[in-house]
């Protein structure tokens, strides 16, 4: 029983601290590709032929993004990405 309140501990604690990372940080490697590219003003279309991947995989990817970083739209994955620093130094807003 003590270890199991232990093993439980332990995953809440992991799970808290993995919520506590930045959002771009919960991106996959080729969700993070995405985003730049987003970020940068570029278009779906012009994304799957840059990553040689279909239009509707950089979709879902799009979808994820603005789900792991609570965005609502395009422009808001560009804010996000200025006022990180993600885009080659920006100044924050």
């Amino acid at each position: 029983m003590l270890a199991r309140a232990a093993a439980a501990a332990a995953l809440a604690e992991a799970t808290r601290a993995a919520d506590e990372r930045p959002a771009n940080a919960r991106l996959s490697t080729r969700e993070y590709q995405v985003f730049l590219a987003l970020a940068a003003g570029r278009t779906l279309t012009e994304i799957a032929q840059s990553l040689a991947l279909s239009l509707s995989t950089v979709s879902t990817y799009r979808a994820r993004i603005l789900e792991k970083l609570r965005a609502h739209n395009d422009v808001e994955i560009a804010l996000y990405a200025v006022r990180h620093r993600l885009l080659g130094g920006a100044a924050p807003l």
